[in-house]
Order: structure tokens, then sequence, then C-alpha cells
């Protein structure tokens, strides 16, 4: 039986030795002490509650920062671009959805650039009184065919 590659990454970001395996999981290396040896442990991602994960740094003593997921998995592909830069000009951008974080849906935009001449199509659908977010769409037709794939499949 052949064993299952993953695709590892590692950086440096300021004091942090950190690795992302197969672009979903960070995961931080900590050096050996008298209890424990060297080893990594993934890092916790907390959310912010408006759809978008954050991890918590401590790049100075007692100086806490969140640095969102999607930054991060970014960086590990671009390790040159400044990640802890929270200009205006140095924005992330997610292409389809906030919950897609793969490097494809991922892109760096200035702040003004992702509002110009875009218009964002949502397909919602109510279902046993929940409301089901289908997600955002370029067309009104797009988002209407999300719904009637959706009413298709869950309500025959």
């Amino acid at each position: 039986m052949e064993g299952q590659l993953e695709l590892i990454i590692e950086g440096q970001l300021e004091n942090y030795k950190l690795r992302l395996i197969d672009g979903k999981r960070i995961e931080r290396f900590w050096k050996a002490n008298a209890e424990k040896p060297d080893r990594w442990k993934e890092l916790k991602k907390k959310s912010n509650g408006q759809g978008h994960y954050q991890i918590e740094f401590y790049f100075t003593k007692k100086k806490k920062r969140y640095i969102y997921y999607h930054r991060l998995i970014y960086w590990f592909y671009n390790q040159n671009w400044n990640i802890l830069d929270g200009s205006k000009n140095n924005k992330i951008k997610h292409k389809d959805n906030i919950e897609n974080n793969s490097i494809e849906n991922l892109e760096c935009v200035s702040q003004q650039q992702p509002c110009l001449n875009k218009v964002i199509y949502k397909a919602t659908i109510n279902s046993d009184c929940l409301k089901i977010n289908l997600g955002s769409f370029k067309t009104k037709e797009e988002a209407h065919n999300a719904y009637l794939n959706y009413k298709l499949i869950f309500h025959q």
C-alpha cells in the first residue's frame, strides 16, 4: 500500500517557524525543553464572527496580533510579500467566497479594487425554517441556476 503524499511549505515569520500542510493546516515548530522534545503543533484558528478565521501571534512580549488565515495561506506561497503590512494596497481578496482559502482563490489587491464595477448576486433558500446560503455569483443567472439545482436535489 502506497503512502499518501503531503505538500509541505515551510517559512519563517518573525520569530515563528511555520509550515503549511496540504494548503490547509498551519503548524508551528516548538523547540525542545526539559519536558518535551522538538515538535510541530497545529495552530488553532479563531473565528472573527464575520466568516473569517485568524491566528494569534506574539511578535513582541505581551503584544498580541491576529493574522487572518487567508493572509497566512497567501504568504506561504508568496513569502516575499509583506504579510504584516495592513495598508489599503496590501489586501488579500477571495475570488469567490470567504470559506475557500485555497491559494487559487486568493489574490493581492488594493482596498478599492474589489469594489470597482462589481455586483454580486447571492442565492439563498429557506428549508425547514433555516436560511441556507448557496453562494455568491457574478450573474443573476448563475445565482438562479444554483437555486434551481438545490431545489431539484433537495426538494423532490
